[in-house]
């Protein structure tokens, strides 16, 4: 949902972030007019002033990728001579009570009631798990049989070089 915020010249102005959804704000502009000079943005956040940037002729709008979580209390602030608009929008915070998931997702499914779904979850769990812990035996096994391999090529170049150095040493 979008959010828009216009600040006048040498303003503080609070802003309560809603407690459905967190805040992005997104860009600041330099309203048009004929006023000359360079106009300081910051906000008040957590009790600490943040300077957001400097909006001037030159440099008349900046980005920012800026979000502020649910219930907070910004004071946005002004100081120089222009007029400054905010835009941004608002990032819905996802359900905490999950009841409305699970019941339709145990209706789409037909697996009955929540209890009954929440057992299938966790076995899927415990199965993908163990299907992991499998993998990760078999590749170190693989890698054990691998390293056994290994040892027994050493040993046998070991071994062909200790016969060839004995039948140099014959001639």
């Amino acid at each position: 949902m979008f959010w828009a915020l216009c600040l006048g010249a040498n303003v503080d102005q609070p802003e309560l972030v809603p407690s459905y959804a967190g805040l992005h704000l997104s860009q600041a502009v330099l309203a048009p007019s004929d006023v000359k000079g360079r106009t300081a943005l910051s906000v008040c956040f957590e009790g600490e002033d943040v300077a957001l940037g400097y909006l001037d002729e030159r440099c008349p709008q900046l980005p920012f990728d800026l979000v502020f979580g649910c219930d907070e209390e910004l004071i946005f602030k002004t100081k120089g001579p222009g007029q400054v608009h905010l835009s941004g929008y608002y990032i819905p915070t996802e359900p905490t009570d999950l009841s409305d998931y699970e019941s339709e997702s145990d209706s789409g499914s037909g697996s009955g009631s929540g209890s009954e779904g929440e057992s299938e979850s966790d076995e899927d769990v415990s199965d993908m798990e163990g299907e992991e812990k499998g993998e990760e035996e078999g590749k170190e096994g693989e890698e054990d049989e691998e390293d056994e391999e290994d040892e027994e090529d050493e040993e046998d170049e070991e071994d062909e070089e200790d016969e060839e150095d004995e039948e140099d040493e014959e001639d």
